[in-house]
Order: structure tokens, then C-alpha cells, then sequence
């Protein structure tokens, strides 16, 4: 896991070796193509992924993450967005996303393969 966009270790200002240990963990199971975690802005803090590749996700996906809040919130405003999946035909991504200021949000994108099995567990 590489950080990005800044030269500094960020691992102690978000988690430290737990949450090292923990995303190299799901990024070693079958299926994972990738991990991103975004600080409050939207800005790629750590990624498994290439830069453009990151960069691309993070920006859709925060545009994404807040519309998918605000929406929330306007049908209920005391409810809030606690975690957001999208599959597609090629992939699958899930979002954790992070609450307050010093919170990030989580992103794991699953290829097909993982989708599906996930997917139709109950089916097997």
C-alpha cells in the first residue's frame, strides 16, 4: 500500500498498523482489485491502485457519495448514508463512507468473479 499525494506516512494520522494490517488483508482476498481510502475532501490518502486509476475513482465517487447522502437525508433527515454498493457487469464497488472531519471514506472494488459469488452465496 502506497500513499498518494503526499510524501509523508499517514498511517499514524488515520490508524496506524491495525488498519495497514487490515487493508492488507482484503487486499490479499481473491477477487480485490483494489482499495482507496479518501479523506473528507475526496483526496486519496492510501490506494492499491495505480494513480490515474485512483485518482478517477476518488473523484466520481465522492460526487457520488454526497449525492447518495443529500438524497438520504432529504427523504429522512434523521437518517444518514452508512454504506453504498454499486455492481456493475464488470465490477463491484463498496463504500464505507466516513463521518465528521477527521473520518475517511473506504472504498473496495471487487471484480466480477467476487461480485458473483457474493452475489448468489445463497444459491450455492
Amino acid at each position: 500500500l502506497r500513499c498518494c499525494w503526499w510524501p509523508r506516512d499517514h498511517s499514524k494520522c488515520w490508524g496506524g498498523a491495525e488498519v495497514e494490517e487490515t487493508l492488507k488483508r482484503l487486499q490479499s482476498q481473491k477477487g480485490v482489485q483494489g482499495i482507496i481510502v479518501v479523506n473528507t475532501e475526496g483526496i486519496p490518502i492510501k490506494s492499491t491502485m495505480d494513480n490515474p486509476t485512483t485518482t478517477q475513482y476518488a473523484n466520481l465517487m465522492h460526487s457520488f457519495i454526497l449525492k447518495a447522502r443529500s438524497t438520504v437525508r432529504e427523504i429522512d433527515p434523521q437518517n444518514d448514508l452508512t454504506f453504498l454498493r454499486i455492481r456493475s457487469k464488470k465490477n463491484e464497488i463498496m463504500v464505507a463512507p466516513g463521518k465528521g472531519p477527521t473520518n475517511y471514506s473506504f472504498m473496495v472494488i471487487l471484480g466480477q468473479t467476487l461480485s458473483w459469488v457474493l452475489s448468489h452465496r445463497g444459491e450455492l
